[in-house]
């Protein structure tokens, strides 16, 4: 399940293969951080972001990448080593802390993107980031509007 990699999250936008995914050719076998930097560039056109507007962009991009990153990591791990059902809670747990603290910097740079946004662009926006998974929850019958 979740985004184009397995992962979920902000920037684990949409699954591909049509005008919502928009990877390009070759993406199919790309790697997370490979589809999410095609999956930038396409959200990047889409949105039309002007010079003005870059530094935001480049910040939510910059926060997005770092996140897939660190899902990759968390991934590449595997499951827990640990002996006792303590420690593997505990472990679960600084993940899981993790995966916020990622979450509350990814939240803070959408904010600061949608704060340099024109209207038309912030309803673009909305299309993709509509839900708890951005760009799937709208796809997928979840996000705004469908429980309003």
């Amino acid at each position: 399940g979740g985004g184009p990699s397995g992962g979920h999250g902000p920037g684990m936008m949409g699954y591909g293969g049509g005008p919502r995914g928009g990877y390009g050719p070759g993406a199919a076998g790309a790697g997370p951080v490979e589809r999410m930097d095609a999956r930038l560039g396409f959200l990047k056109n889409e949105l039309k972001i002007t010079s003005d507007q870059e530094s935001a962009w480049e910040a939510y991009a910059t926060q997005t990448k770092t996140q897939v990153e660190t899902m990759v990591a968390f991934h590449a791990q595997g499951p827990s080593t640990a002996e006792s059902a303590a420690e593997r809670i505990e472990q679960h747990a600084s993940r899981m802390k993790l995966h916020a603290e990622q979450m509350q910097a990814t939240s803070a740079a959408v904010k600061e993107l949608f704060a340099v946004l024109t209207p038309e662009q912030k309803a673009t926006a909305d299309r993709y980031f509509g839900g708890t998974r951005l760009g799937q929850a709208n796809q997928r019958g979840y996000g705004r509007g469908r429980w309003n």
